[in-house]
């Protein structure tokens, strides 16, 4: 299951079996770096909630007639959308960073932020339009063409993703995430060496990063390299020892070379992993490939 990071934008509508799965640069949610998900779900690698580097002012009092607004500046507001979004309420912080905007236009991390909560409330356009805000107000924003990269791709818009991920690497040069969101990228438009450049990067800059050593894997056994593959998902296991989704794919490549002990094994891992966390179609399916070996 190769993995696109999203970045906790939070996680997204699970993966079938086979699948591959991004990586996102986020602000939303409660995840901290270095947590791990379900396999069944996007890979998340969150960033901290975004802050602006210098206090808002208020550049005009507020005109809305709602007194929970009234009197607060567009740093207040802000500081209380986080908090609201920490705890899931995505509209209400929503409404919050719309408030501090109107009260500071020039406000780029309440775009940004705005952009991470109307993606968890489905309204990808008005993410989308609010990473481009962010961007024109902050030109060097990695975090925002990181994003607007992955709402690009679940748009359809494979290419444009592409240049983001590609301006988000411009401006923050050891960007793992990016690197392993472009390979991901990259190997569904076909260009399967492109990516494994791209995962080999993104293994350089940060050593530990579970989800590009998975991707490659995939990637090199669609190129033949099945003991490469093995190496890789191996090397992926030891990092997420709980990750279901590694373990079937592991499973999965060591049953096509003829290890079927190994083969179950893995597979048997993956499905009390998947029952584990409740995920009954995944189980399902291992169970009936685990059936066949048997």
């Amino acid at each position: 299951m190769r993995q696109l990071n999203q970045n906790l934008r939070s996680h997204l509508s699970g993966q079938v079996l086979g699948s591959i799965s991004l990586a996102i640069a986020i602000s939303l949610g409660a995840c901290t770096q270095g947590q791990t998900q379900t396999s069944n779900s996007p890979t998340i690698s969150p960033t901290p909630l975004s802050s602006p580097t210098v206090q808002a002012q208020v550049s005009k009092p507020s005109t809305t007639t709602d007194s929970s607004f009234s009197a607060m500046s567009a740093q207040e507001l802000f500081d209380r959308g986080q908090e609201k979004a920490r705890r899931r309420d995505y509209q209400g912080a929503i409404e919050d960073w719309t408030e501090a905007i109107k009260l500071k236009p020039n406000f780029p991390e309440a775009y940004y932020n705005r952009g991470l909560a109307r993606s968890m409330v489905g309204d990808k356009q008005g993410e989308i339009q609010d990473y481009d805000q962010a961007i024109k107000l902050k030109p060097d924003y990695a975090k925002a063409y990181y994003n607007r990269g992955l709402a690009r791709y679940e748009s359809g818009d494979k290419q444009s993703a592409i240049q983001d991920y590609n301006q988000a690497i411009r401006v923050k040069p050891d960007y793992a995430l990016a690197y392993n969101n472009r390979g991901f990228v990259r190997s569904e438009l076909g260009d399967k060496q492109g990516a494994i450049q791209d995962y080999d990067q993104a293994i350089r800059l940060q050593p530990n990063f579970a989800r590009a050593y998975n991707n490659r894997g995939s990637v090199r056994y669609e190129l033949g390299d099945k003991q490469g593959a093995i190496q890789d998902y191996d090397q992926a296991s030891k990092i997420l020892l709980d990750d279901a989704g590694m373990y079937f794919d592991r499973g999965s490549t060591r049953a096509r070379l003829g290890d079927k002990q190994g083969a179950i094994a893995d597979l048997q891992k993956a499905a009390d992993l998947f029952q584990r966390q409740g995920n009954t179609g995944d189980y399902q399916k291992v169970i009936k490939l685990l059936e066949k070996l048997k």
